[in-house]
């Protein structure tokens, strides 16, 4: 009776992470139904391994792209083969995202760029005004386009770290100090919500007075109007121990996006969750565990399954060519979880099993 019971549960598990997986893979397949000619795209954390694929892969599309990280010297020096090819095409500022004062620095350096440099040739050319086209629901909020100032099409928090800077070995969670763990959250959760909070007036986004509140945006609105794309990772959907704040941090990050998904919807405004698997960027180089520490032993037993996921990592490119793809679509998914075949079935078999074992 009781096997029975475990077939049943067993076999309705299979069918739902089948059905996801169809839902996946083909009704919800991207559109790919908005052109990306001369899109602004800004990306923090431009400097790492997701970083640099965003701006090679939106450059290449024919985006323009302010590309932000903590360190000058070394975003130009890794995106120096992009500056030669597409100078004109991509701007650099330093940006630290844990760093509030850092934020509005760059902000106003932002500002400069929409409104000079790369500012619009002509202001009503892609506006419709409502009482002249009676036909168009489309209505672009006054502050965005109140003068020559650009708007960024695409917002990407991409940044994030696996460890603090003043972590030197990791542990149990129940040991690392309050600098560690406000260092995480600074970078991973509450950097985008900086990020987005201060760079709101640069989005494009139907004006407020001329929706009502239970309606949504069509497809010709989304055309126009800009997205904000959040990078967690598949460690915020479920949790594996000793991997520091990261999982944590990365939860929150999820948790504030859905959120967010359910106030921007109302002005026309999509916001994409993004949970890679493992990948092949520097995020994965964690810091050694302390051997002195009373969950050595335990985290020893996580490492050869470690060993063996990382064998199957994807690149950073491959990551970032799908997102590019729901960056670029009318019906872009809510969360997109990107891996192989293989791990995406891992993942939801363990979201639900973590469920049902509550």
């Amino acid at each position: 009776m009781l096997s029975s019971f475990f077939l049943s549960v067993f076999i309705t598990i299979l069918l739902i992470i089948l059905l996801t997986c169809i839902k996946k893979l083909i009704i919800n397949k991207p559109k790919k139904d908005i052109s990306p000619k001369n899109k602004i795209i800004f990306v923090t954390g431009a400097a790492g391994g997701f970083g640099i694929e965003f701006c090679k892969q939106f450059l290449q599309l024919g985006c323009k792209v302010i590309a932000t990280d903590i360190s000058l010297s070394l975003l130009e020096q890794n995106l120096s083969f992009l500056i030669k090819q597409y100078n004109n095409q991509l701007k650099c500022i330093e940006m630290d995202v844990s760093n509030l004062n850092s934020i509005l620095q760059c902000k106003e350096k932002v500002n400069e760029i929409l409104t000079n440099e790369w500012k619009r040739d002509n202001v009503n050319s892609n506006i419709i005004d409502r009482k002249n086209n009676e036909e168009s629901d489309i209505v672009v909020d006054n502050s965005v386009v109140n003068n020559n100032r650009n708007y960024i099409y695409a917002l990407i928090n991409n940044a994030g770290i696996a460890n603090s800077p003043k972590t030197q070995l990791r542990d149990g969670l129940i040991n690392y100090n309050d600098e560690e763990l406000i260092d995480m959250f600074n970078v991973n959760t509450i950097g985008p919500i900086r990020i987005i909070r201060e760079f709101k007036e640069f989005l494009k986004y139907n004006s407020q007075n001329d929706i009502s509140p239970l309606q949504k945006s069509s497809n010709k609105e989304m055309n126009e109007n800009s997205i904000i794309l959040n990078i967690a990772s598949a460690m915020g959907l479920f949790s594996r121990g000793f991997m520091g704040f990261y999982p944590t941090t990365k939860h929150a990050l999820v948790g504030f996006t859905t959120t967010l998904q359910k106030e921007l919807v109302h002005i026309g405004i999509r916001v994409c969750c993004v949970c890679p698997g493992f990948a092949t960027t520097n995020i994965i180089n964690l810091k050694p565990f302390n051997e002195k520490s009373l969950f050595y032993k335990y985290q020893q037993l996580t490492v050869n399954l470690a060993k063996r996921l990382m064998k199957n990592a994807m690149t950073a490119e491959s990551v970032v060519v799908k997102v590019a793809q729901h960056c670029f679509s009318t019906n872009c998914a809510k969360r997109v979880i990107i891996d192989r075949w293989l791990i995406y079935f891992i993942f939801r078999f363990i979201i639900i099993w973590e469920a049902l074992s509550e």
